[in-house]
């Protein structure tokens, strides 16, 4: 025989009807409580870290598939290039992946006057190493791109500092701009500031 009766108001402040059961069948389950309102809040409130959480690693990752995909053309542009820049004659690039593929190495310029850049990934950026000659003794431009948003058929690397550059007016590469047109073509943009004023040498790459 079954037997059912009024519970007291719970913890939500309202009135509510509940079941109390009693009978002699000892298998039958017995009827669970409702959670209170702050264990609801809790769980609200750990449901939200959680999705949080997961958006987050979701945003990173796509950021670094993003840097993933422009390292990966720059490794594809592995070989020899040549363009013709007005004023200097044809120019030369040959580039490999070194560091067990970690790095891609650039060689620019002429067989008796070149510099090498180095591109590393440094987490969701690219950074552009790039040994240059511009001054008496040489210094080393560091350039930085990134975090990628756009589309990956351009790269834009900026200046963000050097070693041995003797003042900020001395030459040296403020600015780098990588466009892929496809696999036999690409272009490079440099340009080069010295005491404030800009120039720009642009070269279309072909295999």
């Amino acid at each position: 025989m079954e037997r059912y009766g009024l519970l007291s108001a719970n913890s939500f402040g309202t009135l509510a009807l509940g079941a109390v059961r009693t009978s002699s069948n000892l298998d039958a389950p017995p009827f669970r409580e409702v959670g209170t309102q702050a264990s609801l809040c809790d769980n609200l409130s750990k449901m939200r870290n959680l999705v949080a959480l997961l958006l987050f690693g979701c945003f990173a990752d796509l950021a670094g598939a993003e840097t993933a995909d422009a390292l990966d053309l720059l490794r594809s542009l592995a070989g020899d290039w040549h363009a013709d820049l007005p004023g200097f004659g044809v120019m030369s690039a040959s580039i490999r992946a070194v560091s067990n593929g970690k790095a891609i190495e650039e060689t620019l310029g002429t067989p008796s006057d070149n510099e090498i850049s180095i591109y590393t990934r440094d987490g969701s950026k690219l950074l552009a190493t790039h040994f240059c000659a511009l001054t008496p003794d040489g210094h080393i431009a560091r350039l930085a791109a990134g975090p990628l948003t756009g589309s990956p058929r351009q790269i834009e690397f900026t200046f963000v500092g050097a070693s041995n550059l003797h003042g900020p007016t001395a030459p040296h590469m403020r600015q780098l701009v990588i466009e892929f047109t496809d696999a036999d073509h690409f272009t490079e943009k440099w340009t080069k500031t010295e005491a404030g004023k800009d120039t720009i040498f642009e070269m279309h790459f072909h295999r």
